[in-house]
């Protein structure tokens, strides 16, 4: 059985949900194929629906060494780094997520090719929810390590009175943990032009969103152009962006 053979098993077996064994017949298929890019997206996606994180990063890495343009394996890419960074305390993951997802929307554009659009749009608010909520973690974690070092030190200082380091110790915790439960807006939810949380936000094809209000405002000086990098828009281009909406108004519920 040759590779274009084996390909249209494994999306039989794909369609059927039998996902091991449609990665069953892609592997088969990329073993002889010539050109087997499309094959590690779709085994990354096999993977993907078993939840089997590392092996769709690493299908959808490879398919990308081949094809950079291969929207599927930018978004397949970009969500396992989602999913991987949730174990590790670090933001690195989730922030080459975000990029490889925003790769993807702007692939959408330039290839006309909409289908994936609304699927990335809800993976990359997601992903930058995600980012918010483990810098607010690592911060937290800084400053209760550095609260349990100098509360070590304090206990071990004979000189100091303990009413006095009692003192100090909630000194410190006040000014490092008073803003804890403060409201805070996270970056994601603001508008770039004006800081200000976006009411209906936009998205562009650069992936970037706008408050549709000040959006507008920069066109009227600027023309219709992206107001990063500078490049000409059309109005067929610029969408809604429902998901981040959605999320903006859960976040002024509570």
């Amino acid at each position: 059985m040759d590779a274009i053979s084996l390909k249209e098993k494994g999306n039989e077996e794909f369609k059927r949900e039998n996902f091991r064994g449609a990665i069953d017949f892609y592997t088969k298929a990329i073993e002889i194929s010539n050109d087997p890019n499309i094959l590690f997206s779709n085994r990354a996606q096999c993977y993907r629906k078993l939840n089997m994180w590392e092996e769709c990063y690493k299908d959808a890495l490879e398919a990308l060494e081949m094809q950079e343009l291969n929207i599927k394996a930018q978004m397949l890419c970009g969500q396992a780094l989602l999913q991987l960074s949730k174990k590790e305390n670090s933001i690195d993951k989730v922030e080459l997520g975000i990029k490889r997802l925003t790769r993807a929307y702007s692939l959408c554009s330039s290839q006309n090719k909409r289908n994936f659009e609304k699927d990335i749009l809800v993976y990359l608010a997601r992903g930058k929810k995600l980012l918010w909520l483990k810098r607010k973690e690592l911060e937290n974690l800084e400053k209760r390590q550095l609260f349990e070092s100098i509360q070590k030190i304090e206990e071990n200082n004979k000189s100091t009175p303990e009413n006095q380091k009692l003192s100090n110790l909630e000194e410190l915790r006040s000014v490092l943990f008073e803003n804890e439960q403060k409201y805070e807006i996270p970056d994601f939810m603001k508008d770039p032009l004006t800081q200000k949380i976006m009411s209906e936000p936009i998205i562009i094809p650069s992936g970037e969103s706008y408050d549709k209000e000040s959006f507008e405002e920069f066109t009227k000086t600027n023309g219709l152009i992206d107001p990063k990098n500078r490049n000409m828009l059309s109005r067929g281009n610029i969408f809604p962006n429902l998901t981040l909406k959605k999320i903006i108004e859960e976040f002024m519920e509570q």
